[in-house]
């Protein structure tokens, strides 16, 4: 159950979605791994999602919000200046869905990853953003937060606050009312539930 700090991550009360604290990343250095012990291969027809709440501070440049890699399997948030990506790679193949191209700092945004069956799709502020069909597994390496496993020079700059990957579980099938608490948990039978920065306070 691990998650490793790297750098001076922290919480800052001043900034954030819900609660007391939202976890700040300086954009240097500054990230959590979360173990393979919570975060396993998801396999081909499994359902999953990750979603967060992210407010950057600096869209200079290319920013990794989260994600694994950089093995022959992969996917990852990035922020490339003001336009957001979700990317999944495998055995070569590679996917792309573009999500909006006006973020903003100092702005928070609802961000959620669902893979239904075949179908994986990007929701940003609970509009879908459009899907990639195909049964893509994920990697056995491990989830960083404040960047993309094993890649340095695009850490993320700013505030993530209610991160949550739920294995098993496709939470949203279309457009959604975006959450306006903090995670009140009731985690499904088979699922497997990642939070390092979960306020429910």
């Amino acid at each position: 159950n691990s998650v490793t700090v790297t750098g001076n991550v922290c919480t800052k009360t001043a900034t954030k979605k819900f609660g007391t604290a939202s976890a700040y990343f300086d954009g240097v250095g500054d990230f959590l791994t979360v173990g393979e012990d919570k975060v396993v291969t998801i396999y081909p027809n499994q359902d999953y999602t990750l979603e967060l709440w992210f407010n950057p501070s600096n869209l200079s440049g290319t920013h990794d919000i989260c994600g694994t890699g950089p093995t022959a399997i992969g996917n990852n948030l990035r922020l490339v200046g003001t336009q957001l990506y979700f990317y999944q790679w495998s055995g070569g193949s590679y996917w792309q869905i573009n999500g909006p191209g006006t973020i903003a700092v100092s702005t928070w945004y609802h961000v959620a990853v669902v893979k239904l069956g075949s179908s994986t799709t990007l929701y940003v502020n609970g509009v879908s953003y459009g899907s990639n069909t195909g049964n893509h597994s994920t990697p056995v390496s491990a989830l960083s937060i404040g960047r993309i496993t094993g890649v340095t020079g695009q850490d993320f700059a700013g505030h993530i606050d209610d991160f949550r990957f739920t294995k098993g579980v496709g939470r949203y099938t279309s457009n959604f009312s975006i959450p306006t608490s903090a995670f009140q948990e009731v985690v499904p039978a088979s699922s497997t539930l990642v939070d390092p920065y979960y306020d429910n306070t």
